[in-house]
């Protein structure tokens, strides 16, 4: 059976994404404004504070 999962650009709010897609995270589930996420760039979870969607990528902004 095939999962979906979801691709998003992680970045910290008040940065800007970079676009590359090797900086993109999967989750299994599609993330919402309030979730908290766990990312590399820290071990402990982030809360989303906004989400930008284009046509290539989306892009979630975290705390």
């Amino acid at each position: 059976m095939f999962k979906k999962t979801y691709q998003y650009e992680v970045v910290k709010n008040g940065t800007i994404p970079t676009w590359d897609k090797n900086s993109l995270y999967s989750f299994q589930n599609p993330v919402s404004i309030g979730d908290k996420v766990k990312v590399l760039f820290g071990s402990e979870l982030v809360e989303v504070v906004n989400i930008e969607h284009y046509p290539n990528i989306s892009v979630i902004y975290v705390k």
